[in-house]
């Protein structure tokens, strides 16, 4: 929630908003700051547990949200910022698992058509309504469970990444819970729902009729 509304503020005023997704070990430290020295004045916009993160030149950059209720507290906002279809909307860096973070520029134009295509290939419609558990901080989160049912006026339905980690099982509650008709994950992540789900001794009854699409994305699915 906070996460969506920073993101939004940024678009709102004219930012160029640069989601990042933070860790808990020294080599997600390093990540953030060498995303953080790439980029011209920065300011981070994070909650009490991700403060640590943000030291020494960028601590007094750092807005610490935690505790603020974005449906009560009295806020002005200015006109929102007009945006150009080749304006910078937002930038996405790679993990740098495998060496230095790359950066990619993504314009408003980039946002809505690719989330058009999306629309119009899997003919998403208004009452369909999208769940997932992927981190929106990546492309394929942001994209096809963000700004896909955004823009198709479509519901959706984010489950916390650790929850799911926790207990892969939860994405079938949410699903019946919600009667969600759009669902999605990397192969990573299917692996370890099918085994768990094999291994796991929970009763579960489920209806999941109402799903009519699952998105798999990042590489090849292993038919094993």
């Amino acid at each position: 929630k906070f996460f969506i509304t920073s993101m939004w503020a940024c678009f709102h005023g004219g930012y160029i908003a640069v989601p990042i997704d933070n860790g808990s070990n020294d080599t997600k430290a390093q990540t953030i700051k060498y995303i953080l020295d790439s980029m011209k004045n920065p300011y981070v916009i994070c909650d009490s547990f991700s403060k640590e993160y943000y030291f020494g030149e960028y601590a007094d950059k750092v807005f610490d949200i935690t505790g603020i209720d974005i449906e009560t507290e009295d806020i002005i906002c200015e006109p929102p910022v007009d945006m150009k279809p080749d304006d910078i909307f937002y930038i996405l860096h790679s993990s740098g698992s495998t060496g230095t973070p790359k950066s990619i520029a993504i314009s408003f134009k980039n946002v809505v058509v690719n989330a058009q295509s999306v629309i119009r290939k899997y003919k998403v419609e208004d009452k369909d309504v999208f769940v997932t558990w992927q981190p929106i901080t990546h492309c394929f989160g942001l994209i096809v469970f963000h700004f896909v049912p955004l823009i198709a006026n479509s519901d959706q339905v984010f489950i916390p990444t650790a929850d799911f980690m926790k207990d892969p099982l939860v994405c079938l509650r949410k699903l019946d819970m919600y009667h969600g008709t759009m669902f999605g994950m990397i192969p990573f992540a299917l692996k370890r729902f099918t085994n768990y789900y094999r291994k796991s001794k929970k009763n579960l009854q489920c209806d999941l009729s109402s799903l009519r699409g699952i998105f798999i994305g990042g590489e090849q699915i292993n038919a094993e």
